[in-house]
C-alpha cells in the first residue's frame, strides 16, 4: 500500500487516499495504516478466503435501493447496509410494511381467507374458542353434550332456541 494523497469522506472524517498493490485505490483512516491494520484494499482478504476456505464472491442487488453488491458465496446478506434493511419495505400488494409472503397485514389476511373460507365459519371459530380456552375438540364437547341429553353437565339446563349452544363455563348468562 502506497499513500498518495489526504482526503475526506462523506461523512466528514479524514482519511488518506492509498493505492493499493493490486492497482486499485482505496481510502483507509490513518490509525489503521499506522497499526498495520490495512495492508490492501480488500484484495488480500478475497485472496486469502478463496485459497483457504473456497470462498469466491457473487453479486447481488438490495431489494430496499436496488444496489448491486458483493457478498461471498455462503452468506446469506441480503442488504448492502443496515440503513437499508432497517428501512421499511416496499410490499408486493404496493402498501407498508411486509408482514408475510411479501404482503401487508390487510392483503395477506385477504389472500388467507380467500384461500380457507371453512375458517371463516362460526363453528369453526367456536372450535377454535373451545380448544384454545378449555382444551376439548368440538367433538368431544358435543360428546360430552350428547351424554348429558343436550344440557348443562352441572345444572341440566337445556340451552334456548336464543342460545343454542351450551357454554363450557357454565356461565349461562354469557352466550359464546
Amino acid at each position: 500500500m502506497l499513500v498518495v494523497d489526504r482526503a475526506r469522506r462523506e461523512d466528514g472524517t479524514l482519511v488518506w487516499l492509498c493505492n493499493c498493490d493490486c492497482g486499485n485505490t482505496t481510502k483507509v483512516q490513518m490509525a489503521l495504516l499506522t497499526r498495520g491494520n490495512t495492508r490492501s484494499c480488500g484484495c488480500l482478504k478475497r485472496e486469502v478466503a478463496k485459497t483457504v476456505w473456497g470462498h469466491t464472491r457473487r453479486n447481488v442487488v438490495c431489494p430496499t435501493c436496488n444496489k448491486s453488491f458483493e457478498i461471498c458465496r455462503g452468506s446469506k446478506k441480503k442488504y448492502c447496509s443496515k440503513v437499508c434493511y432497517r428501512a421499511p419495505q416496499r410490499s408486493l400488494c404496493g402498501h407498508e410494511p411486509v408482514v408475510c409472503k411479501g404482503l401487508c397485514k390487510p392483503c395477506y389476511n385477504r389472500q388467507y381467507h380467500k384461500a380457507h373460507p371453512e375458517n371463516r365459519t362460526a363453528e369453526s371459530r367456536r372450535a377454535y374458542y373451545i380448544m384454545a380456552n378449555y382444551g376439548l375438540t368440538i367433538e368431544k364437547y358435543k360428546r360430552l353434550v350428547a351424554q348429558n341429553n343436550g344440557g348443562c353437565w352441572i345444572c341440566g339446563k337445556v340451552p334456548s332456541k336464543k342460545q343454542k349452544t351450551l357454554n363450557v363455563d357454565h356461565d349461562h348468562s354469557v352466550v359464546l
